[in-house]
């Protein structure tokens, strides 16, 4: 238990510090692009994207999961699958992408005012078309190292990757490319991500093969085939529909405003998810132990997600206004509205590697399907009556949908879920209230800059963790392990 612990804690640590490298750099990279590029041009790039991540569906039968959980099979075999299985799945997708480009351009073309768009929609789409490729020989490092615990190489191959774009794209941006600044860069991140996971779990395939692990694999990511269909509908849809009805400068403002929501989900649930998944499917036998796994994880989940996304809907705003000028300040109620979408997301996405440890994809997989259903229909006559703000409205929904939904699975799986969660809820929320509710009657006092509101993150962080610290006796023994934990790596005693 101490060294799973260990190794779960350090993975923590690795993926939240690549995270937020990711997210801090991504932030700066943004607040430099917003100065070069138009609302426009990142409307462009989603429209890219909606096609790139929805054919991407092709390669879940080829995910790494099953091999993860998988500690009966042998192992070279398992790896020759998993590369195989990569390049037939991955190879259709850069086709299928590639050549569906004027479609999908002709699709967005009634509201676009020049012929140049739409021509340059297509090439970037073909372009990303690319970035399949560079999976076929990144699938099995990348699933050796998650397998192993291996987090430090894991992240320390997509911190690389991330610096690489977060350099190119400003210097590209400043030398006039606009919109292929991004998507040069983009490709540029995958080259390098690929080249240090084969650095640090090299693999060679040879043509050893199981037909029985085939089956198994397939059987097992069909579940997740069909979970990514429900939420690419549910993903894309509402860019789809944006960009369709509403044109590319609109969907780029709510694009943007999407991802300053979701940050928090990006942060911590899915850092958590990749994390705690390997963890549970190595536990999986021991119930006890298993049950303490993810409530840790339910903890890490709602302590920081809910009082980051407090502190946001007190500074959004100004933080708009301040960072990217009045032009942007078309996100701020796209950003409110989806905050409440992201608390949601975040428990959802806690919840999946319990039923993908458990061999039951299946139960995630519905819940996802409650969702899209929610989303086809309601979010066709949201949008005609409130535009963007009617599809935001719809994400909630369907969010809260899924969570009615799994919950009560979670419940049979996990002992004492409700009663832990309720708990840790009624803290969490409490202490969050309070620091918001002062924050804003401090806010409403003084005239806010950026320097002002840096200050007032801060004073919202002392304000929610020194309570938390006195009501919550399990962050205590948090802290606790943290420091003997650390104290380990370093080789010193500490004592609390």
């Amino acid at each position: 238990m101490r060294e799973i612990k260990k190794q779960a804690f350090w993975g923590i640590i690795f993926r939240g510090g690549y995270h937020a490298f990711h997210q801090i750099a991504s932030l700066i990279v943004k607040v430099i692009l917003v100065k070069f590029l138009l609302p426009a041009d990142f409307g462009l790039l989603a429209m890219a994207m909606i096609v790139f991540t929805s054919l991407d569906i092709i390669n879940r039968f080829a995910q790494g999961e099953p091999f993860i959980r998988d500690n009966t099979s042998d192992p070279n075999k398992a790896k020759n699958v998993i590369f195989y299985m990569t390049s037939v799945f991955q190879g259709a997708t850069a086709l299928v992408t590639f050549f569906s480009a004027s479609y999908v351009a002709l699709f967005f073309a009634n509201k676009m005012s020049d012929g140049q768009s739409i021509t340059t929609l297509i090439w970037v789409i073909r372009i990303l078309a690319l970035r399949p490729l560079f999976s076929i020989v990144s699938a099995v490092p990348l699933a050796i190292l998650n397998k192993d615990l291996r987090f430090k190489e894991l992240y320390t191959s997509t911190i690389v990757g991330t610096a690489a774009y977060a350099i190119t794209a400003p210097i590209l941006a400043f030398l006039g490319f606009g919109i292929w600044a991004i998507v040069l860069a983009h490709l540029l991140e995958q080259i390098v991500v690929t080249i240090i996971l084969l650095f640090y779990a090299p693999f060679f395939p040879s043509l050893t093969f199981d037909k029985q692990i085939v089956k198994k694999y397939i059987s097992y990511n069909s579940n997740i085939f069909v979970n990514s269909i429900l939420l690419i509908i549910i993903t894309n849809g509402d860019d789809t529909i944006i960009g369709r009805l509403m044109g590319p400068s609109v969907l780029g403002f709510y694009n943007i405003g999407q991802q300053f929501a979701m940050l928090v989900t990006l942060l911590i649930s899915t850092n958590l998810t990749e994390i705690i998944f390997p963890v549970l499917s190595t536990v999986q036998q021991d119930r006890e132990l298993y049950n303490r796994v993810f409530f840790k994880a339910f903890r890490l989940t709602t302590f920081f997600t809910i009082p980051f996304i407090g502190v946001s809907l007190i500074l959004g705003k100004q933080a708009v206004l301040s960072v990217f000028g009045e032009r942007w300040l078309p996100i701020v109620p796209v950003f409110y509205v989806l905050s409440v979408s992201a608390l949601f997301e975040s428990l959802i996405l806690i919840f999946r590697p319990v039923f993908g440890s458990l061999n039951k994809p299946q139960i995630f997989r519905n819940g996802r399907l409650i969702g899209a259903i929610c989303f086809v229909v309601l979010v066709y006559p949201l949008a005609r009556v409130w535009g963007y703000l009617g599809i935001c409205w719809v994400m909630v929904i369907i969010s809260a949908a899924s969570i009615i939904y799994l919950a009560p699975k979670i419940a049979n799986e996990i002992d004492g879920f409700y009663d832990y969660a309720l708990g840790i809820l009624v803290r969490t929320v409490t202490c969050t209230l309070v620091m918001m509710g002062v924050l804003y009657v401090s806010m409403s006092r003084i005239s806010v800059n950026l320097a002002w509101l840096f200050m007032f993150a801060v004073a919202g962080i002392v304000l929610y963790f020194v309570p938390m610290l006195f009501i919550d006796k399990e962050l205590k023994r948090d802290l606790r392990d943290t420091l003997t934990i650390l104290g380990g790596k370093v080789g010193v005693h500490i004592t609390t």
